[in-house]
């Protein structure tokens, strides 16, 4: 609709002046977050459309979940395995040397797994009680933070633009 693609043009715009006079401007790097902002906001899109049209509806996070999780899981694992080639990364390292080093690696994968699950739910509760707006304004939410963490933790110099 109008409404979803004037929103999306204004988070692009609102991205675009935020790295205007950036003295290490990468087009690359500008095109590629600009790309997942938009992707993301599609994502939510097609999940908002896919959870209203399912017939009974669904009535928690979890059933959604369970009813969308592997298709998402699945193309990434696929896309993953394309782009990461994990069998060259893992060779040589030492993740898996001693027991004591395996089960590091394996509690920092399930913690982040877990936190993983936890965000996945909060936005399924969001989505369905709400709109993919929503996510999109937080997603600009999220990105205001972070530049104020930049500002005051690293030290980023803003100019009157962004």
């Amino acid at each position: 609709t109008c409404a979803l693609l004037a929103t999306v043009g204004v988070i692009s715009a609102g991205e675009f002046l935020t790295v205007l006079g950036e003295v290490d401007f990468d087009t690359v790097g500008f095109v590629l977050c600009l790309s997942a902002s938009v992707l993301s906001g599609m994502r939510w899109t097609v999940v908002q459309m896919k959870i209203q049209g399912l017939r009974p509806p669904l009535k928690s996070s979890l059933a959604t979940m369970r009813v969308l999780s592997p298709v998402m899981f699945f193309s990434m694992v696929l896309l993953s395995i394309a782009v990461e080639r994990p069998w060259n990364k893992f060779a040589g390292t030492d993740y898996f040397a001693t027991p004591e080093r395996g089960l590091y690696t394996l509690s920092l994968g399930l913690g982040g797994a877990f936190l993983a699950i936890a965000m996945v739910l909060c936005e399924f509760y969001l989505i369905m009680k709400s709109t993919a707006i929503v996510l999109m304004i937080g997603g600009v939410i999220k990105e205001m933070v972070t530049i104020l963490v930049g500002v005051t933790a690293f030290g980023d110099v803003l100019n009157p633009v962004n």
